[in-house]
């Protein structure tokens, strides 16, 4: 998700809370609060990390499953480009499309909601 600042898109991001598991329920763990639980990833998202013992980025998935890069960073890049050339396949090829990921993350939302979940 994102929000404005002066005109500007900037992303959501995660607050120490999201890697606590024993946070309160309610407690916020990312700055615009839409996540419902520490180390949720909502569909349509991803949560990217650099490991310093592997030098490899990282992800996890809405589904739970995790990506590793096949090579290791460049630190002489920039580090989202980075990231982003690490994972450069056709099905991340839309990743930062926020149209689309704001549609599935709302879709889910309503489903939760009808569910009796949100």
């Amino acid at each position: 998700m994102a929000y404005q600042i002066n005109g500007v898109s900037l992303s959501d991001f995660s607050t120490p809370e999201f890697y606590d598991l024993n946070a309160e329920p309610g407690t916020s763990c990312d700055f615009l609060n839409q996540l419902p639980s520490s180390l949720e990833v909502p569909a349509g998202c991803y949560f990217s990390w650099l490991d310093p013992q592997d030098w490899r980025w990282h992800q996890k998935q809405p589904a739970g499953s995790f990506i590793t890069a096949p090579a290791k960073a460049d630190f002489r890049k920039n580090p989202r480009d980075e990231r982003d050339a690490a994972f450069s396949d056709a099905e991340n090829a839309s990743r930062h499309d926020l149209l689309q990921i704001q549609s599935r993350y709302h879709a889910v939302q309503v489903s939760r909601k009808a569910a009796g979940q949100g």
